[in-house]
């Protein structure tokens, strides 16, 4: 009896040393969902719900708070009208947050499929005649109008920096149509000259075969009429074969010149490629070219996925596809969390984050996209308050389809966030963005990126003197602007200053790092066959005058609070020559099969000069892939004073040398904490009655 007492208590003492989360921790509770489902089922495995909304209110009415939800999207295609909308009311807890997973195969979309009776042959003479011979007999049409869709097209002239959802598109097998033009995707036309610039520019070209086609109040010049960094999309309203001369309704927002490169879009004539479609604005129709695949078109213009002021969520493993607007946009919030899945097909950005904090985007594949990838803000610049949000081990690439410039692949904003081992690739434009102050940009593999800009940079930032803190360390740039002379990997503009570019490696690049501020840091970068591979210049001086933008924008902030005293040199910035670089230091970088390092002589004074060393090719081997590049023994690199080469194993996503990774609010891990705690507990408390046990028999066990 005394041993079954000194039992119980034993087990009522290892019971009390659990701590009271992992006592009380209930069973998640699982909701199912599948597109054959219904909502007015239990959400059980076998009886799942059909949509994620019925999905989202069985989670409000929840009666236990405390108690973790797993949603799981079976596999199928859930197809969106509207968005899926969360709100402050469904957020979960630290503790218990509320997880929406996907299991292969199941996919969100914001298209419609396309039933096969829907599609026709092309019956109008007049519309036939037009086609390319070539593919005449294999055009098809469908009436929009008789699926319901009424607002087909969205060409409203567009300049940089629009947000406008696209028009719909077809979407065949994986591949999403484009709106045909000419010449084909990949050529494009030249201003031969420009005959007038005023309210309807005028000009003139040389390819005769636009002239051919039959009159269209629906044509558009698209490109770049001003300058390579400049988009622009302009009417057509007439064409002058007499004098090869195109006029347009509206005036470039920074004017026209020759030379500059556009193309024609909505052209029927063009229709010749199986990723080409054309909509007939009047009459409903479009037309396309089959494979073969099954068909479905976009039709949802609001982001799949909208959360305001949700917190303590958490997304794994979702497939967004198919639509006119966003993926996912959440404003506020924190310790919001995408883990994993594929974002593809999209008309504008992928993923969109404003003003949230503690929030992750990890392990996540963006492909094809209208506009960018990622945008990540958060954080208070008042104060300099750190959002704390990452972006980490994402793979982005051919985005800033429909809007081709100033669509990064990752923007980040704001204060205090991280963009760690992403690859971001195959863009017309920047690939990262860098709005904010102490941000960091590291350990990312950055390649073949601003494929056709000219004065751009892979990684952008500037206009705008307080922006400061941030760093970009630890990176690869490789094949920035082929064929360009100046597009830098790094492009510090418009006196963007107190910035840090520290152990980068930078190859194939016109510039290496550019950059006309003040306070900027560039130290022991490797830079391979770079024709300038530091530049510091002295443009934007326009600017940066008396009562300039730079002022206004400096008055925006408060620059002479204790908050902002991190930042030399900023307080007493309009009492210490403003307009002038100084305080900028280039040391202990390595210059490989590359040109000079060029300092404006205007600003010679205010930039520092140490240890850059002209070492041999030897000193680093670089096979196709720069990312697998290896440092000899003996590398003259390694006697650089100050020199730290950057590891390539702790480059792009998922590196094996990667640092580690921020904590997360994963409802897994959060138990196993507790679970560790509890055994930790119960290992102190056996080892204590044991003790006692012995003692009272005037015995020990052995050691």
């Amino acid at each position: 009896m005394r041993l079954h007492g000194l039992l119980a208590l034993i087990l009522l003492l290892l019971i009390s040393a659990l701590p009271q989360q992992a006592r009380a921790a209930p069973q998640p509770l699982t909701i199912h969902v599948s597109p054959t489902g219904d909502d007015y089922g239990p959400g059980t495995k076998l009886r799942p719900l059909r949509t994620l909304t019925a999905a989202r209110d069985m989670v409000r009415a929840r009666k236990d708070r405390t108690q973790p939800v797993v949603v799981e999207l079976e596999a199928g295609r859930f197809e969106f009208g509207g968005s899926f909308r969360l709100d402050s009311s469904d957020s979960g807890t630290a503790e218990a947050p509320i997880v929406y997973r996907a299991n292969p195969g199941a996919m969100l979309s914001g298209s419609r499929s396309v039933p096969e009776g829907a599609v026709g042959t092309v019956t109008d003479p007049a519309v036939k005649a037009r086609l390319d011979p070539s593919v005449r007999d294999r055009v098809r049409q469908i009436d929009l109008g008789e699926l319901g869709i009424s607002d087909p097209v969205n060409r409203a002239p567009q300049v940089t920096g629009a947000d406008r959802p696209t028009g719909v598109q077809p979407v065949q097998g994986d591949s999403m149509g484009h709106d045909a033009r000419y010449p084909d995707r990949g050529s494009e036309l030249r201003i031969a000259a420009v005959h007038a610039d005023g309210d309807n520019p005028v000009w003139r070209i040389d390819d005769r075969t636009p002239f051919t086609w039959a009159p269209s109040s629906d044509l558009w010049a698209e490109g770049y009429p001003g300058f390579d960094w400049a988009y622009q999309l302009q009417r057509v309203i007439s064409l002058d074969p007499a004098n090869a001369t195109i006029t347009l309704d509206t005036p470039a927002e920074f004017g026209s010149r020759a030379g500059q490169p556009f193309y024609f879009r909505h052209v029927l004539e063009a229709l010749n490629q199986p990723d080409e479609f054309y909509v007939d604005e009047a009459s409903g129709l479009m037309y396309f070219l089959p494979t073969g695949d099954p068909l479905s078109l976009t039709v949802a213009t609001e982001p799949l996925i909208v959360g305001e002021g949700v917190s303590h969520v958490r997304f794994e493993g979702l497939h967004l596809s198919e639509t006119r607007g966003d993926g996912m946009r959440f404003t506020g919030g924190r310790a919001i969390e995408i883990h994993g899945g594929t974002f593809t097909n999209l008309g504008l950005t992928a993923i969109h984050f404003t003003d949230v904090a503690d929030s992750v985007v990890d392990s996540v594949r963006i492909s094809r996209v209208g506009r960018g990838g990622i945008t990540m803000s958060g954080g208070d610049r008042d104060s300099l308050t750190p959002g704390n949000n990452l972006v980490s081990n994402n793979t982005i690439d051919q985005f800033s389809e429909t809007y081709p410039r100033y669509s990064p692949g990752i923007t980040l904003a704001g204060v205090g966030n991280i963009a760690r081992n992403n690859e971001v690739f195959n863009a017309p434009h920047l690939a990262i963005q860098l709005r904010g102050n102490d941000h960091r940009i590291e350990h990312n593999y950055v390649h073949d990126v601003v494929l056709d800009a000219s004065d751009s940079g892979a990684l952008h930032g500037g206009r705008d003197w307080t922006e400061r803190g941030n760093v970009i360390a630890h990176n690869i740039f490789a094949r920035v602007g082929p064929g360009a002379h100046d597009v830098p990997a790094v492009y510090l503009d418009d006196m963007m200053s107190g910035t840090t570019v520290r152990q980068n490696l930078i190859v194939d690049s016109a510039v290496g790092v550019q950059h006309n501020g003040r306070d900027n840091d560039i130290t022991s970068n490797v830079l391979v066959r770079t024709e300038r591979p530091v530049y510091v210049g002295n443009w934007s001086r326009a600017i940066s005058g008396p009562g300039g933008e730079l002022e206004q924008r400096l008055h925006k902030v408060p620059y002479k609070s204790q908050a902002w005293a991190k930042y030399p040199n900023l307080a007493t910035i309009l009492e210490d020559d403003p307009q002038e670089q100084k305080y900028n230091t280039v040391t202990a970088n390595a210059l490989i099969d590359s040109g000079s390092i060029s300092v404006e002589e205007a600003t010679r004074g205010g930039v520092t000069q140490r240890d850059n060393r002209v070492v041999p090719a030897a000193s680093i081997v670089i096979g196709e892939d720069p990312a697998g590049y290896a440092v000899p023994e003996g590398s003259r690199l390694n006697r650089i004073p100050g020199m730290q080469v950057l590891n390539p194993a702790s480059v792009g996503p998922h590196a094996k040398g990667a640092p580690a990774p921020a904590p997360t609010n994963s409802e897994p891990s959060g138990r196993l904490g507790l679970l560790a705690a509890g055994a930790g507990a119960l290992a102190v408390v056996v080892a204590g009655s044991a003790a006692w046990w012995w003692s009272r028999r005037g015995q020990r066990p052995a050691a």
